[in-house]
């Protein structure tokens, strides 16, 4: 089209501006928060449970699994309840939980993952798989690109696993970006026959934002035995103690336990607690973080909940003779005593220089590990823009 006259130009260069800002705004861009803090804050990638964060969705199959549409129905429908838990949860401490993870709302934010080896929970399936979905991460999912796209700084991964089996996470320790930083949570899709519930996935979602397990002494945590003593007595109901009822039922409609004052510490809802006085180790170095508790305070003696000689009756106590000689029984997700029972390391699948010393896979070698932590700078945005103007009005 040949352009008349000069009016009829400018006309033109503003009608072409407005239709790069409108195709911006409906394309869903949003502008992305500076994100100079990638890999260097000390909360790893899902960084505080208030505000916005992601939860991305990868289904892995194993030779002997796969994820129809019924099961991942089921596992969402555990996330909904999860996600209202701890909405309502933070509702009470004042804090705006807001988690984008529904994949039916989202469906860029699912993925189907093929694993060579069969799944299990053992320790080597467990380091095994995190080494590839980790690799997997790192290479296939644009993760600059969607926390551009929802206008977050705070990510985490969501692997469902179409087996039985205990479920695990791997936080992120202040000081081991160069070794692992994208927060993950594994999540078997039963355990003991019965489906996990949404205790379970809010209890290992938590550990994402800092939360520690309560029902077994750990020294990198500063988790005491007289702590864990103290958190049965006052809190038998604490979400990071037990995700069962007090009858020991696998509750699957619901969460039925409690985030007490001292989960809230430890993932930043509250500055402090009156049990710091007493328990000095426990106290965080950053809100919402984990990081090698390096202090010689206390006593780390191997100790689990209910390592008592009672046996269980309802209404009286919430842990039997059995749990002892059967961990799987009901304290939490058994991280420490199922899962990692023959290294010393975090109650939540990770310990800042523990397993990592003792442990040899590839996983540990990441110098070929290419972390594109430069692409979430939105400047190329800016640039262009500046771009069509010099060269519509310059």
């Amino acid at each position: 089209m040949k352009i008349k006259n000069r009016k009829q130009f400018h006309t033109i260069k503003l009608l072409m501006v407005l239709l790069i800002i409108t195709s911006f705004i409906f394309s869903g861009y949003r502008f992305a928060p500076n994100n100079e803090t990638w890999m260097t804050s000390p909360t790893g990638s899902a960084k505080h449970l208030d505000g916005t964060t992601v939860l991305v969705s990868l289904f892995v199959e194993d030779p002997s699994s796969s994820w129809t549409a019924e099961k991942k129905e089921i596992v969402m429908s555990k996330m909904d309840l999860a996600n209202d838990f701890l909405v309502a949860e933070g509702n009470s401490y004042g804090k705006s939980v807001n988690l984008i993870y529904d994949i039916y709302e989202h469906p860029d934010l699912a993925y189907t993952v093929s694993y060579h080896n069969t799944i299990d929970d053992s320790e080597d399936c467990s380091y095994d798989l995190l080494n590839y979905m980790t690799r997997y991460i790192n290479s296939q999912i644009p993760t600059q690109q969607i926390m551009s796209q929802y206008g977050v700084d705070s990510i985490a991964y969501m692997c469902f696993l179409d087996k039985s089996g205990v479920s695990y996470t791997f936080p992120y320790y202040e000081g081991d970006s160069e070794l692992y930083y994208y927060e993950t949570c594994f999540m078997f899709l039963k355990c003991d026959g019965d489906y996990e519930p949404p205790a379970v996935y809010a209890h290992e979602m938590l550990h994402l934002f800092g939360a520690r397990d309560l029902y077994a002494s750990n020294e990198y945590d500063g988790i005491t035995k007289d702590f864990v003593q103290y958190i049965e007595t006052n809190y038998p109901n604490e979400i990071m103690l037990t995700t069962y009822d007090e009858n020991w039922n696998n509750v699957q409609d619901h969460v039925s336990n409690d985030l007490t004052d001292i989960t809230a510490y430890f993932i930043g809802w509250k500055d402090s607690i009156p049990e710091l006085a007493a328990y000095p180790s426990i106290a965080t170095k950053n809100p919402a973080s984990f990081s090698e508790y390096d202090g010689e305070i206390g006593d780390y003696s191997e100790y689990t909940a209910g390592d008592y000689d009672y046996d269980y009756e309802p209404g009286s106590n919430r842990w039997g003779s059995d749990i002892e000689t059967n961990p799987s029984s009901g304290w939490g997700t058994k991280t420490e005593d199922d899962i990692f029972s023959d290294t010393d390391n975090s109650g939540s699948g990770w310990g800042s220089g523990s397993c990592a010393s003792d442990y040899d896979y590839d996983y540990y070698d990441t110098s070929d590990i290419d972390y594109d932590i430069d692409s979430s700078d939105d400047s190329w945005f800016w640039d262009l823009v500046w771009w069509f103007f010099y060269y519509l009005f310059g």
